[in-house]
């Protein structure tokens, strides 16, 4: 059906006759020395390199930039839009690795040329756009956001931001989608290739011009894609910015470029581009976020981009109708620009609103990007690639400068912790109630490792407690309310936490960095060994173990299914459905305690807002809106039915003591996230110091003299 042919000469044919018979073509040599006629990439090479515009290569980078942006814009029906990246990289590798195998070909290559290129196609616009987020950032941002920023910006100016989110948070972490320069992690990937890359591939061709490429680019691919496959599954997150987990992609370009392809008749030529287009359409509507990805999942979109690249030079009707169009054409042109446009600009918006951009705001919001990538794409990226423009050093030396730009910048915001001396001081004191000394300290957790409850923190007067907290972080929040109360009477409290444990035995984490069973059972011996401990109080995040996380109430939490846990076997007790397990482990805890003679206080979940609540009430005062906002209380009764309905099953059956604390917060249909001048949580879930002295105050009256 198709045949493959290896070139092994610098000109395409046609260019060839053209050439070579005679004709001197004066206005094909000029065109290409003034800069009218580009090559695939965009970039003006000298006549002696010329390389056939491939339209059909636009068109496809339309359809790629479309998929991101309007993934990233939220469209309905497009849950896989990400891929537009694969096909991006695959565009990468087949355009790179066609100019290195031609020059080397030709016994032309010159990596001052080669680099000089990809300076003047990618720099100007990433720097114009990148400085201009920081302008932004040093504007509408917190402090602690304006740090975070500041280390994207330094990484960025050394080409390896895909490394530092990859150490931060995952691409579909909703904390992610207001980090200005996330998109960058892609230009990463490719700036990485480029610099490792065209080395390996120099050497090879000069080993051998015929096989050395083929060979060693293949080689990178399959060793490459097994990674991909197996690193998927490990580390989602790895597999996803990494340059060894990606270079694939880039390889299929590659391959593509060192071994063309072509049909032998135009209708198989038609029907390969449609399969590709196809491929592309079905990994953009059917793949998600929760799909393993990069990994096997990823091979559709890049395969599919194969063949759009391999099949879709000729004049097939596909091509020209599907890839070739002038709307198509336009977006393919500035793909660039509106790659780097388009996500700083989403990412301040979502940054200063509370709730999520509705569809008129979104569709301002990219009409501008299509604005600025024009203008960035006419007056920035186009005069700049003219060969007779930014020639010689100029472009090294502007590399230099703005590499030096983005680190400085970078490096005085995180060393100037944000710069907080730009916000008014009611502002900063807002922001002062998310800090807390011993909330780490005091909290044992995946991340801090395990801590003896023999050594626990003790809240209130300096005497041994007579009080326990047992729970997950709620329980490290609520104690501090206890702390206080407590030594108003001369009595203390010690606290036995661990963050995302459920307070009870017999239950545990499939997650192995998770020692939820051996923490609960060592607290139970140490509350157990202790008679002056005569009040166990169990408060806990109840309803993240029942239903997830609170996806449903704001953007501060990723979604993803619930955590499943594993049920330690113990005699007549249910194993069945999670609530049946959680309730029948949450009452033989219960049990024990009771039986041991220990007073038992189930504390009710307190609602969640799904806003972090001291940085949106920052955000509000600084954009000089009221500092308030509510949430509907018939979340909180939709989302703890479970566990309101357990604890109180649990206290009818074993003795123990609820205290309800939704009248607490909410009032008949709103609940509410500040008092008077006091915040009620220090995140969007865990109650601030004044929000635990509410709890404290009531649980007081329950606790026996």
């Amino acid at each position: 059906m198709f045949e493959t042919r290896v070139p092994a000469t610098p000109l395409p044919a046609e260019f060839q006759t053209a050439l070579g018979s005679g004709c001197t073509c004066p206005k094909f040599i000029e065109g290409i020395k003034r800069g009218e006629i580009m090559s695939a990439n965009g970039d003006t090479p000298p006549p002696h390199d010329a390389m056939p515009y491939r339209a059909d290569i636009d068109g496809l980078r339309g359809i790629a930039v479309l998929c991101v942006v309007l993934f990233h814009a939220g469209l309905p029906g497009l849950p896989g839009g990400f891929v537009g990246v694969d096909v991006f990289f695959v565009i990468s590798g087949f355009l790179i690795s066609r100019i290195i195998n031609s020059d080397v070909q030709s016994g032309n290559f010159s990596p001052v040329r080669f680099y000089r290129r990809r300076i003047k196609r990618l720099l100007p616009a990433f720097t114009l756009v990148t400085l201009s987020s920081a302008a932004a950032a040093y504007v509408l941002s917190l402090p602690v956001d304006l740090r975070n920023f500041g280390q994207s910006l330094a990484m960025a100016g050394l080409f390896a931001t895909n490394i530092l989110f990859w150490r931060e948070s995952g691409y579909f972490n909703q904390l992610a989608v207001t980090k200005p320069l996330l998109h960058s992690w892609s230009l990463g990937v490719e700036e990485q290739f480029y610099f490792l890359y065209p080395v390996i591939l120099i050497l090879a061709l000069r080993a051998s011009r015929r096989w050395g490429g083929i060979a060693v680019t293949a080689v990178i691919l399959i060793l490459s894609f097994a990674a991909s496959a197996v690193v998927t599954g490990i580390d989602r997150d790895a597999a996803f910015y990494l340059l060894p987990t990606r270079a694939w992609e880039l390889m299929v370009g590659s391959v593509l470029a060192l071994v063309p392809l072509h049909a032998r008749r135009a209708r198989e030529n038609d029907l390969l581009v449609a399969l590709g287009l196809a491929m592309i359409a079905w990994a953009c509507v059917r793949l998600n976020w929760t799909t393993p990805f990069p990994g096997v999942a990823a091979a559709i979109p890049v395969l599919g981009a194969g063949l759009v690249i391999g099949f879709g030079g000729g004049k097939g009707i596909v091509a020209r109708i599907a890839l070739q169009n002038p709307l198509i054409l336009f977006f393919g042109r500035i793909s660039y620009s509106l790659y780097l446009w388009h996500w700083p600009l989403l990412a301040f918006a979502r940054y200063r609103s509370i709730d999520v951009l509705d569809a008129r705001q979104t569709v301002a919001l990219m009409g501008m990007a299509v604005v600025l990538a024009w203008l960035s794409w006419r007056f920035v990226e186009q005069p700049l690639r003219r060969r007779d423009r930014f020639t010689g050093w100029r472009p090294f030396a502007f590399a230099a400068a703005s590499s030096a730009a983005m680190i400085v910048l970078g490096c005085w915001f995180v060393v100037g912790k944000g710069l907080p001396y730009r916000l008014d001081p009611e502002i900063r004191a807002v922001l002062a109630t998310a800090r807390g000394e011993r909330r780490v300290q005091c909290l044992a957790s995946e991340a801090t490792g395990w801590r003896d409850p023999k050594r626990a923190c003790t809240y209130g007067a300096a005497v041994p407690p007579t009080i326990a907290v047992w729970g997950d972080s709620h329980a490290r929040a609520i104690i501090e309310g206890f702390g206080v109360v407590a030594g108003e009477h001369g009595r203390s409290a010690v606290l036995y936490g661990y963050a995302g444990c459920a307070p009870m035995i017999g239950l545990h984490f499939r997650e192995p960095l998770f020692q939820c069973a051996q923490y609960s059972r060592a607290t139970m011996a140490t509350i157990l060994a202790n008679p002056a401990i005569r009040t166990v109080i169990i408060a806990a995040r109840h309803g993240i173990y029942l239903r997830g996380l609170t996806t449903d109430l704001g953007p501060a939490e990723l979604g993803r299914p619930v955590r499943s846990f594993l049920v330690t076997p113990l005699p007549g007790l249910r194993t069945a459905p999670r609530e049946a397990a959680y309730e029948d482990r949450l009452s033989e805890t219960v049990r024990i305690l009771r039986k041991a003679g220990r007073q038992v206080i189930l504390i009710d979940p307190v609602p969640e807002i799904g806003y972090n609540v001291p940085r949106t009430i920052a955000i509000e005062m600084a954009a000089g809106r009221p500092p308030q906002f509510d949430r509907p209380r018939a979340a909180y009764e939709r989302r703890q039915a479970p566990a309101l309905a357990i604890l109180r099953a649990v206290a009818a059956r074993t003795g123990a003591t609820v205290v309800p604390t939704v009248d607490l917060f909410c009032d008949k249909t709103l609940c509410h996230t500040v008092e008077g001048r006091n915040l009620l949580y220090y995140d969007d879930n865990h109650v601030s110091p004044p929000g635990s002295k509410k709890i404290a105050d009531v649980v007081w009256k329950e606790i026996a003299p």
